[in-house]
């Protein structure tokens, strides 16, 4: 049976964070085919894999010996403590961080079978023959030399926590916002519609088109096409069969623009601030997902993928120039 310092627990806990960190950012830039920083935080660690550990050799250790109930503990333990952070993030922060939803028998995207049945091949592999080793090499350090890391890795971790989780609930605040503006961006033009005096026998098919237009307009606003909003709109009005001089005596027309462009500025204002706080959260993260805001949490996917290929082409041209020379 485990008989472990609160030292060694954490030095455990750190060290699992870490090597979730490594099998995480390896199995993500696989499948992205480009370098991922995995993780909720910024360092090299993955808190849920270190809790995960810890949980899977407390569960475990009633059943040490019986290859099969240590299986079905951890992939009882693990599970749960997959169930309540996913759950728990996800009402807090508005996004979901890793999502199942494609998999087999899941609940919510937060959980699945395959990945519960995973946790127990791992709680065998952990307690049977990873652990063994770091076992032997933490019980072997000196308590001063726990002490010290222990406190320099646990300060790092306190700090690094607090700031993602503040860039966390700032994304939720820009989502929330976002999809505030895109309804009164849907409001303006709905305002229009009314004001011009549009036929409503084909009102369904109207909103559905205005829906799209918000939907694309947002898109060019995340790619850093500005000037896309005033075309798609006349777009829009011409396809309607409202010509612009009709547009333009209406004396509706002009003020429902200048609102529905003031939408467009603070979608754009909201994009710049949500690139200041969060573009590392979703750099980060690139599976996760928002059930509650997911047209707006794709729009700063793809805000973030351009701004990626921007720097990467900056780059590009820097070192041609540099060539060049």
């Amino acid at each position: 049976m485990y008989s472990y310092t609160p030292l060694q627990w954490m030095l455990f806990f750190f060290i699992y964070c870490f090597i979730g960190w490594i099998w995480e950012s390896c199995f993500v830039s696989v499948k992205e085919k480009r370098w991922v920083n995995r993780g909720f935080l910024h360092l090299p660690m993955l808190p849920l894999y270190g809790s995960g550990a810890v949980i899977m050799l407390f569960a475990s250790l009633p059943f040490r010996g019986n290859l099969i109930l240590t299986y079905l503990s951890g992939v009882v333990g693990a599970t749960l403590l997959e169930l309540v952070v996913g759950l728990g993030m996800e009402a807090i922060f508005k996004v979901k961080y890793w999502d199942y939803s494609n998999q087999k028998w899941n609940y919510k995207g937060v959980i699945c079978l395959k990945s519960s049945l995973f946790w127990g091949v791992l709680t065998l592999f952990l307690t049977e023959i990873a652990h063994k080793p770091l076992e032997q090499m933490v019980m072997a350090m000196p308590f001063v030399l726990l002490a010290v890391l222990d406190g320099t890795i646990g300060a790092a971790f306190v700090y690094d926590t607090v700031i993602s989780v503040k860039a966390a609930l700032d994304l939720a605040k820009v989502l929330s916002a976002l999809e505030k503006a895109k309804a009164e961006m849907e409001a303006q033009l709905r305002e229009a519609y009314e004001q011009l005096g549009e036929r409503m026998d084909d009102a369904a098919q109207a909103i559905s088109e205005r829906l799209e237009l918000i939907r694309q307009n947002m898109e060019d606003k995340a790619e850093g096409r500005t000037e896309a909003w005033e075309k798609r709109l006349d777009d829009w009005w011409t396809a309607r069969g409202i010509e612009r001089a009709r547009r333009e005596e209406n004396p509706g027309y002009q003020m429902v623009r200048e609102k529905a462009k003031l939408a467009g500025h603070q979608v754009e204002e909201l994009l710049r601030k949500a690139q200041e706080s969060s573009s590392g959260m979703l750099k980060r993260n690139p599976t996760a997902t928002s059930g509650r805001y997911r047209d707006s949490f794709h729009m700063l996917k793809k805000q973030a993928a351009f701004r990626r290929e921007m720097l990467r082409i900056q780059r590009q041209q820097k070192k041609e120039a540099k060539d060049k020379e």
